[in-house]
Protein backbone atom coordinates (compact mmCIF):
# COMPACT_ATOMS: atom_id res chain seq x y z
CA UNK A 1 0.00 0.00 0.00
CA UNK A 2 0.91 3.42 -0.53
CA UNK A 3 1.01 6.53 2.17
CA UNK A 4 1.11 9.90 0.76
CA UNK A 5 2.00 12.97 3.04
CA UNK A 6 2.02 15.96 2.47
CA UNK A 7 3.17 18.59 4.91
CA UNK A 8 1.70 21.82 5.36
CA UNK A 9 2.85 24.90 7.47
CA UNK A 10 0.47 27.26 9.13
CA UNK A 11 -1.36 29.20 6.44
CA UNK A 12 0.01 32.23 8.53
CA UNK A 13 3.84 31.62 8.46
CA UNK A 14 3.82 30.20 4.99
CA UNK A 15 4.75 31.50 1.74
CA UNK A 16 6.63 34.57 3.22
CA UNK A 17 8.71 34.94 0.57
CA UNK A 18 6.33 35.91 -1.97
CA UNK A 19 5.03 39.24 -0.04
CA UNK A 20 6.53 41.42 -2.81
CA UNK A 21 3.49 40.27 -4.32
CA UNK A 22 0.80 39.72 -1.46
CA UNK A 23 -0.20 40.69 1.89
CA UNK A 24 -0.11 38.29 4.67
CA UNK A 25 -4.28 37.64 3.78
CA UNK A 26 -3.74 36.43 0.47
CA UNK A 27 -0.71 34.34 1.17
CA UNK A 28 -2.70 32.79 3.66
CA UNK A 29 -5.56 32.24 1.39
CA UNK A 30 -3.62 31.24 -1.64
CA UNK A 31 -1.53 28.33 0.74
CA UNK A 32 -5.50 27.34 1.76
CA UNK A 33 -6.46 26.87 -1.34
CA UNK A 34 -3.24 24.93 -2.96
CA UNK A 35 -3.27 22.64 0.06
CA UNK A 36 -7.22 21.71 -0.16
CA UNK A 37 -6.15 21.81 -4.31
CA UNK A 38 -3.77 19.47 -3.26
CA UNK A 39 -5.53 16.71 -1.04
CA UNK A 40 -7.90 16.61 -3.62
CA UNK A 41 -5.52 15.72 -6.47
CA UNK A 42 -3.86 13.08 -4.46
CA UNK A 43 -7.34 11.49 -3.83
CA UNK A 44 -8.77 11.62 -7.24
CA UNK A 45 -4.66 10.37 -8.84
CA UNK A 46 -4.17 7.86 -5.72
CA UNK A 47 -7.67 6.02 -4.73
CA UNK A 48 -5.52 2.98 -3.29
CA UNK A 49 -3.29 5.59 -1.03
CA UNK A 50 -4.06 7.08 2.03
CA UNK A 51 -4.01 10.29 2.34
CA UNK A 52 -1.90 12.16 5.48
CA UNK A 53 -1.56 15.61 6.06
CA UNK A 54 1.48 16.33 8.62
CA UNK A 55 -0.07 19.46 9.96
CA UNK A 56 1.89 22.40 11.30
CA UNK A 57 -1.23 24.49 12.94
CA UNK A 58 -4.77 23.53 13.80
CA UNK A 59 -5.90 25.90 10.63
CA UNK A 60 -4.01 23.50 8.26
CA UNK A 61 -5.69 20.07 10.45
CA UNK A 62 -9.00 21.61 9.96
CA UNK A 63 -8.83 22.43 5.63
CA UNK A 64 -7.01 19.21 5.43
CA UNK A 65 -10.36 17.36 6.91
CA UNK A 66 -12.14 19.23 4.73
CA UNK A 67 -10.63 18.39 1.59
CA UNK A 68 -11.02 14.67 2.19
CA UNK A 69 -7.71 13.93 3.54
CA UNK A 70 -7.80 10.31 5.26
CA UNK A 71 -5.80 11.64 8.21
CA UNK A 72 -3.82 14.71 9.74
CA UNK A 73 -0.44 14.39 11.72
CA UNK A 74 0.33 17.23 13.92
CA UNK A 75 3.86 16.32 14.81
CA UNK A 76 5.70 17.85 17.65
CA UNK A 77 9.51 17.77 16.28
CA UNK A 78 10.26 21.58 14.43
CA UNK A 79 11.72 21.46 11.09
CA UNK A 80 10.28 19.93 8.06
CA UNK A 81 12.58 16.80 7.70
CA UNK A 82 12.02 15.98 11.74
CA UNK A 83 8.42 16.10 11.28
CA UNK A 84 8.18 14.06 8.29
CA UNK A 85 10.40 11.67 10.52
CA UNK A 86 8.22 11.64 13.34
CA UNK A 87 4.93 11.29 10.82
CA UNK A 88 6.64 8.36 9.15
CA UNK A 89 6.18 6.61 12.32
CA UNK A 90 2.99 6.17 11.56
CA UNK A 91 3.46 4.47 8.51
CA UNK A 92 2.98 0.30 8.38
CA UNK A 93 6.35 -1.20 8.06
CA UNK A 94 6.66 -2.49 3.90
CA UNK A 95 4.27 -0.07 2.87
CA UNK A 96 5.39 2.77 0.14
CA UNK A 97 6.06 6.08 1.07
CA UNK A 98 4.93 9.29 -1.08
CA UNK A 99 6.20 12.76 0.21
CA UNK A 100 4.36 15.21 -1.68
CA UNK A 101 4.99 18.82 -1.50
CA UNK A 102 1.36 21.17 -1.26
CA UNK A 103 2.20 24.48 -3.24
CA UNK A 104 2.00 22.54 -6.65
CA UNK A 105 -0.71 24.79 -8.86
CA UNK A 106 -0.40 22.96 -11.89
CA UNK A 107 -0.62 19.68 -10.30
CA UNK A 108 -2.44 17.41 -11.89
CA UNK A 109 -3.88 13.67 -11.10
CA UNK A 110 -1.57 13.04 -14.55
CA UNK A 111 0.80 14.05 -12.23
CA UNK A 112 0.70 11.89 -9.91
CA UNK A 113 -0.13 8.72 -11.88
CA UNK A 114 2.63 9.08 -14.07
CA UNK A 115 5.21 9.38 -10.82
CA UNK A 116 3.85 6.21 -8.90
CA UNK A 117 4.22 4.46 -12.29
CA UNK A 118 7.98 5.31 -12.27
CA UNK A 119 9.75 2.03 -11.29
CA UNK A 120 12.55 2.09 -9.32
CA UNK A 121 13.26 1.99 -5.31
CA UNK A 122 13.38 6.05 -4.78
CA UNK A 123 11.55 8.55 -7.25
CA UNK A 124 12.16 12.13 -7.26
CA UNK A 125 10.27 14.79 -8.59
CA UNK A 126 12.98 17.47 -9.00
CA UNK A 127 11.63 21.23 -9.41
CA UNK A 128 11.59 23.49 -11.99
CA UNK A 129 15.48 24.83 -11.29
CA UNK A 130 16.72 20.82 -10.75
CA UNK A 131 17.57 21.58 -7.32
CA UNK A 132 14.86 21.15 -4.88
CA UNK A 133 12.43 17.64 -4.76
CA UNK A 134 8.65 18.43 -5.14
CA UNK A 135 7.89 14.69 -4.29
CA UNK A 136 10.00 12.15 -3.60
CA UNK A 137 8.95 8.19 -3.75
CA UNK A 138 10.59 5.41 -1.35
CA UNK A 139 9.62 1.93 -2.00
CA UNK A 140 12.55 0.04 -0.74
CA UNK A 141 14.33 2.63 1.32
CA UNK A 142 15.31 3.27 5.02
CA UNK A 143 13.27 6.44 5.49
CA UNK A 144 14.95 9.66 4.61
CA UNK A 145 14.46 12.88 4.55
CA UNK A 146 16.67 15.25 3.07
CA UNK A 147 14.50 18.93 2.19
CA UNK A 148 15.95 22.30 1.71
CA UNK A 149 17.71 23.82 -0.21
CA UNK A 150 19.80 21.27 -2.75
CA UNK A 151 17.54 18.64 -1.69
CA UNK A 152 17.55 17.07 -4.77
CA UNK A 153 21.32 15.88 -5.18
CA UNK A 154 21.23 14.89 -1.08
CA UNK A 155 18.29 12.63 -2.04
CA UNK A 156 20.11 10.85 -5.02
CA UNK A 157 23.52 10.69 -2.93
CA UNK A 158 21.68 8.85 0.45
CA UNK A 159 19.80 6.45 -2.11
CA UNK A 160 23.15 5.89 -3.34
CA UNK A 161 24.72 5.47 -0.10
CA UNK A 162 22.07 3.00 0.79
CA UNK A 163 22.67 1.13 -2.71
CA UNK A 164 19.46 2.66 -4.54
CA UNK A 165 19.14 4.18 -7.79
CA UNK A 166 17.19 7.49 -7.63
CA UNK A 167 14.96 7.96 -10.71
CA UNK A 168 13.77 11.27 -11.81
CA UNK A 169 10.32 12.04 -12.82
CA UNK A 170 10.39 15.75 -14.51
CA UNK A 171 6.52 16.47 -14.97
CA UNK A 172 5.53 20.12 -15.31
CA UNK A 173 3.16 19.53 -12.78
CA UNK A 174 4.92 18.49 -10.44
CA UNK A 175 8.28 20.83 -11.26
CA UNK A 176 6.24 24.25 -10.85
CA UNK A 177 6.01 24.98 -7.42
CA UNK A 178 5.16 28.57 -5.82
CA UNK A 179 7.59 29.85 -3.52
CA UNK A 180 9.46 32.17 -4.92
CA UNK A 181 8.28 35.56 -6.45
CA UNK A 182 10.06 34.28 -9.80
CA UNK A 183 7.71 31.68 -9.67
CA UNK A 184 4.55 33.61 -9.84
CA UNK A 185 5.36 34.75 -13.36
CA UNK A 186 5.41 31.11 -14.44
CA UNK A 187 2.38 30.42 -12.93
CA UNK A 188 0.63 33.46 -14.08
CA UNK A 189 1.11 32.51 -17.66
CA UNK A 190 -0.13 29.00 -17.31
CA UNK A 191 -2.91 29.70 -15.61
CA UNK A 192 -4.08 32.80 -17.12
CA UNK A 193 -3.07 32.13 -20.25
CA UNK A 194 -1.57 35.92 -20.87
CA UNK A 195 -3.85 37.58 -18.44
CA UNK A 196 -2.31 39.07 -15.42
CA UNK A 197 -4.14 37.37 -12.31
CA UNK A 198 -4.63 38.15 -8.60
CA UNK A 199 -4.49 36.25 -5.77
CA UNK A 200 -8.50 35.88 -5.68
CA UNK A 201 -8.09 35.09 -9.70
CA UNK A 202 -5.77 31.95 -8.54
CA UNK A 203 -7.98 31.27 -5.43
CA UNK A 204 -10.65 30.50 -7.92
CA UNK A 205 -9.04 28.51 -10.50
CA UNK A 206 -7.53 26.01 -7.86
CA UNK A 207 -11.09 25.66 -6.43
CA UNK A 208 -11.99 24.22 -9.89
CA UNK A 209 -13.03 20.70 -10.41
CA UNK A 210 -10.07 18.45 -10.99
Amino acid sequence: MLWTLIPAKSFHQSKRRLAALFDAEERAAISTALLARTVRVAKTALADSAIVVVASGDDVADVAHAAGADRVIMPRAEGLNPQLAEAALHVPEGADLLILHADLPLLTPQDLAALVATPGPVVLAPDHRGEGTNALLQRAADRFFAFGVGSCARHREEAARQGLQAVLCARPGLARDLDEADDWAAVEAALGHGTPLSAADLIERLKRPI
